[in-house]
């Protein structure tokens, strides 16, 4: 596999997983954030944590998945 194709993989149904860009962070963020408190409350220093992208992509790779029109639907 090359590192495109591990950076940018079709998984199929029209998703594709991909490492974040540095513009979509804040997106990301969001998406993280609504994602935990669906199903309930979080600390609010969980909060911060998943929306701290930036300083997470320091020493993490950050990964979205994307459906066919581009739009971020999951991350981690």
């Amino acid at each position: 596999m090359t590192d495109l194709e591990l950076e940018h993989r079709d998984i199929g149904h029209g998703v594709t997983i991909r490492r974040a860009e540095e513009r979509e962070y804040d997106q990301v963020g969001q998406v993280l954030l609504e994602a935990f408190t669906a199903s309930g409350k979080i600390t609010e220093h969980y909060r911060q944590r998943l929306l701290g992208i930036t300083p997470r992509s320091k020493t993490e790779d950050v990964w979205v998945a994307e459906d066919v029109d581009g739009q971020i639907i999951g991350a981690y």
